[in-house]
């Protein structure tokens, strides 16, 4: 049986990052294991941390550093310290303690239970079990991406970012393989085909034919 580690691996990972790190809002639902609404009704009453800045009129990122430092004080049922300094969309209201914020679930916020019980992707790889999960950064046409490989990307609000089992991910990885293999074989055949056809043109073309 796989033992489950010391640290959770994303929020050591975001902790460890060698630059600023800003996350979206569906990174931090995801690794809050709440709801985007849940954020979005907080930002709509002020409510910090965890922090968030605005860059422009709609888009929203939240500091990782600021976001680990507030989930450590809850994950130690300590009161969480509020962080300033930046811009919100809504000035700030009293902090919620642990025992006051509503709507989390797994799993800094109820007795430290951890979503994965693997340190890194390769261990959830090689010795997960079909019901382990991990967390994914998941594009639009391509295969599910392990999230801390997607860390040094830039973020996009239009990609989700989901919990997977192990037996999910290899059959999203199996379906993607499957759909990249019949478009390049479509590609060879139009290819193929298009060569064809030129080399018809120039043989009628072509004197003493």
């Amino acid at each position: 049986m796989t033992e489950q580690p010391t640290t959770d691996p994303f929020f050591e990972a975001l902790a460890a990052a060698p630059r600023p790190l800003l996350l979206t809002e569906k990174d931090v639902a995801a690794l809050l294991q709440c709801s985007v609404r849940l954020l979005q009704q907080w930002r709509a009453e002020g409510v910090q941390p965890p922090l968030w800045i605005t860059l422009g009129s709609k888009l929203v990122r939240y500091p990782a550093q600021a976001l680990v430092e507030w989930a450590s004080t809850l994950a130690g049922g300590q009161q969480p310290s509020r962080a300033a300094a930046l811009p919100t969309t809504a000035p700030p209201t009293p902090v919620l303690t642990a025992g006051e914020v509503s709507g989390l679930d797994e799993p800094l916020f109820r007795g430290g239970r951890r979503r994965s019980k693997h340190a890194s992707f390769d261990s959830f790889l090689m010795t997960g079990l079909p019901r382990d999960e991990w967390l994914f950064r998941r594009c639009e046409g391509k295969r599910p991406q392990d999230f801390l490989a997607s860390l040094d990307e830039e973020r996009s609000d239009a990609d989700d970012v989901q919990w997977l089992r192990l037996d999910a991910f290899l059959d999203s990885v199996r379906r993607c393989a499957e759909t990249d293999a019949a478009r390049n074989h479509h590609d060879s055949l139009e290819m193929d085909l298009g060569s064809a056809t030129a080399q018809g043109r120039l043989r009628r073309l072509s004197p003493g034919s």
